[in-house]
């Protein structure tokens, strides 16, 4: 792919995006084509759609909530701009959000961080839905309470390790010391001083309303 867009929500998070995308595209000599700003609240996209089908990217970023994201969508579908590869980011890459724009949401692609909460085997993911099911049955599971529940068990193996008089600087400095951790829902997890804890995900498209893997893990640079 060479030429690239993006049609993102027009504040601090959506210019923060913008700005990222274009800085690594220009890591590859790439640039952004066209990018279409969306006010937030707005709902009706058509004319950013518009603009950005006549400069014919190969590749559309949506950064935006899903409100519009779903109104581009279905806009897309509506006037038939097949020629783009729509490619979702943050947290619009979750089902609940864009399949809300049912079929014309076929085919999205994204980077997900997190496995399937509905269909994935993993010992972790399973435990996840044993507990939405007991503590929460009213709620149906999916990728936001999953990376939740992630963060409670990443909590609660520090709290372990700082021992019983739990303190700031005894959970940072437990935390700290995690070295391969093994959730059973993301790949072994070593964290240091600079308290990253998410350093990898893996490429999905959308076939029947979910994002089916395209790829394993992939490690962040």
């Amino acid at each position: 792919y060479k030429k690239f867009a993006a049609l993102y929500q027009d504040d601090e998070y959506g210019q923060s995006f913008r700005t990222s995308l274009a800085k690594d595209l220009a890591r590859h000599g790439l640039k952004m084509v066209a990018t279409e700003p969306v006010k937030p609240g707005d709902t009706d996209v058509r004319a950013q759609v518009a603009k950005l089908q006549g400069a014919k990217p190969e590749v559309t970023f949506l950064v935006l909530v899903p409100g519009p994201a779903v109104q581009a969508l279905r806009e897309r579908q509506k006037i038939g701009w097949t020629e783009t590869l729509m490619v979702s980011v943050g947290p619009l890459t979750d089902e609940r959000y864009l399949g809300l724009a049912r079929d014309a949401a076929e085919g999205v692609e994204g980077l997900s961080l997190w496995p399937d909460p509905l269909t994935s085997d993993l010992p972790g993911v399973r435990l996840y839905r044993e507990h939405m099911q007991k503590y929460f049955p009213q709620n149906a599971p999916n990728r936001y309470s999953l990376s939740g529940y992630f963060a409670a068990r990443l909590f609660a193996e520090g709290a372990e390790r700082a021992g019983k008089n739990l303190t700031r600087a005894g959970l940072i400095t437990a935390l700290e010391g995690i070295r391969g951790f093994e959730s059973g829902i993301l790949p072994p997890l070593t964290i240091g001083p600079g308290h990253e804890t998410q350093k990898q995900g893996f490429w999905v498209r959308i076939e029947q309303g979910r994002f089916k893997p395209l790829t394993d893990w992939l490690k962040s640079e």
